[in-house]
Parts: structure tokens; C-alpha cells; sequence
């Protein structure tokens, strides 16, 4: 598994995959037909690393090199709507992380302010993680969130090996 990038702006940063058979690319455990099947946990870790390494302004492009034959066409169409619908899953799941750190922390302030009143020292601890939220902890769920939904608007193409590349 490799990446490529021709560095031109605008150009789109490739990530290439080698795989013995399709069968590779999902969840072992996962019986749904193609389009809504899981991506294997370690194909999906492989891409978003690669792509956090990825220039932020250039497009995704995921070239999906298959080993044991030729692709067919609706292989190729329901390999790219699989990665395509599990990118778009998991930008959604970081959508809502961050709207529930946002409501907890809206939540705690005011209990923390009250808690101030008594108890100084314990107010202060208390409202320590809703301003740590509202300061930094949001910052890496809506970075993971961008970086989902450039790899759900990413292009997935299949290639057979016994086709020239």
C-alpha cells in the first residue's frame, strides 16, 4: 500500500491499495451487500493515516489495485459507494461527538459557576474541562470530521493487476 502525490494544486493526492481480492477491503464479520458494508478496521486506519499526511486543499483519490482478476464494473461502482458511504458514516458520527461536547459543556458551566459560590477551589476544577472543551478539545474532532468528508468525496477506482497500469 502506497501514496502518490504530483504536488500540483488542485491535483489530487492518490492513495493506492494492493489487495489479494475485494473480500480484503470489509469487514470480515459484515454480511451486507457491498454499498453499506463496513470497511475492514485496518483499511480504514491504513487510509486516514495516509490521508492526514495529505496536502489539506488537494482532493482524495483511492486507487484500488485488485491482485486475483479483473474487476467488473459493478465491483469497481460498489467498491467506491462503500467507501463512500463509510466516510459519510463517520463524518456524521464526528458531527455529533462535537455537538454533545459542545451541549455537555454549555451543561456544566452553569453547575460549575453555582459550585463557585461554596467552593471555590472545587468551582474551579469543575469548570476547568467546559473551558478545555470550548478551548481545544473540539479542534481534533472537527479536523477528523474535515478529513471524512474529503475521503467520502474521494474518488475510488478498482484496477484489475492483470490490466496494464
Amino acid at each position: 500500500m502506497e501514496t502518490q502525490n504530483s504536488g500540483v494544486a488542485g491535483d489530487p493526492s492518490v492513495i493506492k491499495l494492493r489487495v489479494r481480492d475485494i473480500a480484503q477491503l470489509f469487514n470480515t464479520l459484515d454480511a451486507s451487500p457491498f454499498r453499506i458494508r463496513d470497511i475492514s478496521p485496518a483499511v480504514d486506519q491504513y487510509i486516514v493515516d495516509w490521508a492526514q499526511e495529505l496536502p489539506q486543499g488537494q482532493p482524495i483519490e483511492i486507487d484500488v489495485y485488485l491482485g486475483s482478476r479483473d474487476a467488473t464494473e459493478r465491483e469497481t461502482s460498489d467498491i467506491s459507494d462503500a467507501f463512500r458511504s463509510w466516510y459519510t458514516e463517520k463524518e456524521k458520527a464526528e458531527t455529533t461527538a462535537i455537538r454533545t461536547l459542545f451541549r455537555d459543556a454549555r451543561l456544566s458551566g452553569p453547575f460549575a459557576r453555582l459550585m463557585q459560590e461554596s467552593l471555590v477551589i472545587i468551582g474551579w476544577v469543575v469548570i476547568w474541562r467546559p473551558i478545555g472543551i470550548f478551548l481545544y478539545d473540539w479542534i481534533p474532532l472537527v479536523r477528523r470530521r474535515k478529513l471524512y468528508r474529503r475521503l467520502a468525496a474521494s474518488k475510488v477506482t478498482a484496477v484489475s493487476a492483470t490490466r496494464p497500469s
